[in-house]
């Protein structure tokens, strides 16, 4: 059975939210940056959205996430190719 839009997305939320509480900000930072990261087109946008994430979940302790289309569309993509 095929997963919907809506449940890849919940997937891969679940996945990188789960990342973050293991790998922590120097985790994101020494993985997910730029620089470090090059040679990736969504190389900004992949750390910009973990950056967001850890923000609103680990420092502002918010409950509820606003997820906006850029967001979503970036969740897809990394479903789709799986873990960078």
């Amino acid at each position: 059975m095929e997963l919907t839009n809506q449940e890849k997305i919940q997937t891969k939320w679940k996945e990188i939210y789960m990342e973050i509480v293991d790998i922590k900000w120097q985790g994101i930072l020494n993985t997910y940056h730029p620089d470090i990261i090059c040679d990736y087109q969504e190389a900004f946008k992949i750390f910009s959205f973990y950056k967001r994430i850890y923000q609103e979940c680990f420092i502002e302790k918010k409950k509820i996430i606003n997820f906006y289309r850029e967001d979503q569309e970036l969740l897809l993509n990394l479903y789709k190719i799986g873990k960078i």
